[in-house]
């Protein structure tokens, strides 16, 4: 058993001496470190062992499997190390600014009246705009809409004042 321990170790060290990827570190963590691993198929025969051994082989057993994770870690380290080195597409660059995530989108009227405005643009039109606030003037008088025209009745027009109106249709921008 301890021969068998000691034949482990070297191979593992070997083994890893020869790693230069992710991939092939992640597969000696499986065949050496997993919980089915070859330093756990041995420690799980230390109940065969005779009773006055146990204690030695499993001081043992627990001691190569310490100094193989922290040979492990290590050139799991340098690994990493290389790769953010080599310009590793998986390395994160902390020196660049960070995205501020998406705060949300248009109302979908909003994009149905800039869709509708670009169609219009397109075939050339331009979008006018103007205040929301005006006065009596410039929507009746000038447009030559009478005083008794229905558009000037109180439920269809907002007065602020009695020479000063809110629009009932506001431009489409």
């Amino acid at each position: 058993m301890e021969h068998e321990l000691e034949q482990i170790r070297g191979e593992a060290v070997a083994a890893l001496e020869g790693i230069s990827d992710a991939k092939q570190l992640e597969s000696f963590r499986v065949d050496y470190l997993g919980r089915n691993g070859q330093i756990s198929v041995v420690m799980k025969k230390l109940g065969s062992v005779a009773k006055e051994d146990r204690p030695r082989l499993g001081q043992l057993a627990n001691t190569i499997k310490k100094e193989l994770d922290s040979v492990f870690r290590q050139k799991q380290l340098d690994i990493s190390d290389v790769a953010g080195t080599a310009g590793d597409s998986s390395a994160i660059d902390l020196t660049l600014p960070g995205r501020r995530p998406q705060s949300g989108k248009l109302h979908p009227i909003t994009q149905i009246m800039d869709d509708v405005c670009s169609i219009f643009e397109g075939m050339g039109f331009s979008i006018a705009e103007g205040p929301d606030v005006e006065l009596d003037h410039y929507n009746f008088e000038a447009l030559n809409i009478p005083a008794h025209h229905p558009a000037r009745d109180m439920h269809d027009t907002f007065y602020i004042s009695d020479s000063t109106l809110l629009r009932t249709h506001t431009s489409p921008m």
